[in-house]
């Protein structure tokens, strides 16, 4: 994955700022690094939405079939645009968990039910946090990891 710089570098040399092979000086760097991050503010205010993936793991707890996502919740991470797939690692193997509309969930008659393997998860995308609900809930500790959708909203060297 291309990092800060690696932009930096590339559009310098596009621009002929900078020759093939040349580094940009730390004036440089640093001068581009604010302005990438002042477009990247300008795209958020005019909602438009630069993404990252990335994976994050968790760990539940037992009995526990809901938790916060998001800056200083439970599962303590940027807050997801979207969940694209997540699976649960139980003794070392891992489950797929499949992602499912509230809908469904609704559907799900008795929601209190536990196993060791949760099987389905449901991401509800609030404001400032989102929540992940489980089923069935995890009757132990169960590590979770989720490829998630973050937003850019600034960038370091």
């Amino acid at each position: 994955m291309a990092t800060a710089l690696d932009i930096i570098r590339d559009s310098l040399r596009l621009t002929g700022s900078i020759a093939t092979g040349e580094q940009p000086d730390a004036d440089e760097t640093s001068e581009s690094l604010r302005v990438l991050n002042r477009i990247l503010e300008f795209l958020s205010l005019d909602n438009i939405v630069v993404w990252n993936q990335s994976v994050q793991q968790f760990n539940t707890v037992a009995g526990q079939a809901s938790y916060a996502i998001g800056p200083a919740q439970a599962f303590n991470t940027v807050k997801p645009i979207r969940i694209n797939d997540a699976y649960s690692t139980v003794n070392g193997s891992d489950y797929p968990l499949t992602i499912v509309s509230q809908k469904y969930y609704d559907s799900i008659t008795l929601k209190t039910q536990q196993s060791q393997i949760p099987e389905k998860l449901l991401f509800i995308n609030g404001n400032q946090s989102g929540t992940i609900t489980l089923y069935p809930v995890p009757s132990a500790i169960v590590q979770i990891s989720l490829n998630i959708d973050v937003q850019f909203t600034s960038v370091s060297d």
